[in-house]
């Protein structure tokens, strides 16, 4: 009888790797939900050896009590499977693998960031919604700052396109120090970021990104400064950030963000897309789906994989 590997969603996964699991001697099967349930996922995970994330359902305890004595890896479509999977230790313990797909969203997240980041250096929201401005000097990108925090793959992309089209680039981050300097760019502190920065675009996972950024630190921005999103609201401190936006000093762009816009911000000063959207493109996709389908297929035939992220499930797999 064949093994069963569960999928969630249908964006991520392709007709192409379902064909690739099937080939492998696997039996896939699609749970075509966003936002599984918990209950759904218990259901859903019985007699399961895979799981493909694919969605943005949180995979609890009772999933992988669900799961446990036959559940052998979790393989997420992203990069912070952290923020997916919460319980990444009890499953840890469990015997189960985690792999994830770091960078394989990088490019599409990098321009993303990028396309805010051009839109408030020249106001194009202000200057194009109902209620905003006729007018505005703007300064050449020659002229600007973009601060950039967190230097991983997302962070690495953003900061050499914005290098490339003339911007001043300034990077902080806590443990990448060494591979900015390589670069060629200025490693500064947090402080040093938030005042000097024209734009700052915010390129952390949720876990270490937590807090980052201090209610102190956003009162210190510039004057008309502008400030990309595209990770947890949880970075920085969301009351200050709205009581400066309230006031018309700074300008907001995020993705998915749950901020809403306080009275009285003034047109064009904040925006922010409907859902996650900033991976989505379809090569962003195709790689994600590539690599987490190879890794499921790896871990259940035996081999090792390079995107592992708990390599102690070793040694609770043997326990069991």
């Amino acid at each position: 009888m064949p093994r069963k590997i569960l999928i969630t969603d249908s964006l991520f996964v392709f007709d192409e790797h379902v064909a690739q699991m099937k080939a492998a001697g696997f039996d896939p099967t699609r749970l075509d939900k966003v936002k599984a349930t918990e209950a759904e996922l218990v259901e859903a995970i019985s007699g399961c050896e895979g799981y493909i994330l694919g969605g943005v359902e949180q995979v609890t305890e009772p999933v992988i009590r669900a799961g446990a004595g036959h559940l052998k890896v979790i393989s997420f479509t992203g990069a912070d499977y952290g923020a997916f999977i919460p319980v990444a230790d009890f499953a840890t313990q469990n015997g189960i693998a985690i792999t994830n797909c770091p960078g394989a969203n990088a490019s599409a997240v990098a321009e993303f960031a990028l396309t805010y980041i051009l839109m408030l250096a020249r106001r194009i929201p202000q200057l194009t919604m109902q209620g905003g401005k006729d007018f505005y000097i703007a300064d050449e990108f020659s002229a600007m700052t973009v601060g950039v925090l967190g230097y991983g793959f997302i962070g690495q992309k953003v900061a050499s396109m914005l290098k490339t089209l003339g911007f001043r680039v300034i990077v902080s981050s806590r443990s990448n120090s060494p591979r900015i300097a390589q670069d060629g760019l200025k490693p500064v502190t947090i402080d040093e970021l938030v005042t000097q920065s024209d734009v700052l675009t915010i390129h952390v996972d949720k876990k270490s990104g937590a807090g980052l950024i201090t209610a102190s630190q956003v009162n210190k921005m510039k004057s008309g400064a502008g400030l990309v999103n595209t990770c947890d609201d949880s970075v920085i401190d969301s009351a200050a950030l709205l009581a400066r936006l309230a006031r018309g000093e700074i300008f907001f762009a995020g993705d998915h963000v749950d901020l809403k816009a306080p009275a009285g911000c003034p047109a064009g000063q904040f925006i922010k897309t409907n859902a996650s959207i900033a991976f989505n493109t379809r090569q962003a996709n195709k790689l994600a789906s590539d690599w987490a389908t190879q890794s499921v297929i790896n871990l259940m035939t035996g081999k090792d994989d390079p995107y592992i992220v708990n390599p102690e499930y070793k040694k609770y797999a043997k326990a069991a």
